[in-house]
């Protein structure tokens, strides 16, 4: 098992702990808290204009699609 994990680097850097400096990880939950908020209110407008998550319109399903790319780079932007 422990060959399989070669691509991780040498040996001893696995032995190290992951470590996030407390001001970025609290920035980060927040960002995140927000764009996870904003996606479920996306996903309960269209489940009460078009009775479901998936499907729909052409517009409004690729319309829902940008909105949740945005926030995915708006997070991948602000969190690194």
């Amino acid at each position: 098992f422990r060959d399989g994990l070669d691509w991780l680097g040498p040996k001893g850097d696995r032995s190290q702990g992951f470590v996030v400096e407390a001001g970025s990880l609290g920035f980060s939950v927040a960002v995140f808290s927000v764009c996870a908020c904003v996606t479920l209110l996306l996903l309960a407008v269209r489940r009460w204009l078009f009775g479901g998550e998936l499907g729909g319109p052409a517009g409004p399903k690729w319309a829902s699609a940008v909105v949740l790319v945005f926030l995915w780079v708006l997070y991948i932007s602000l969190s690194a």
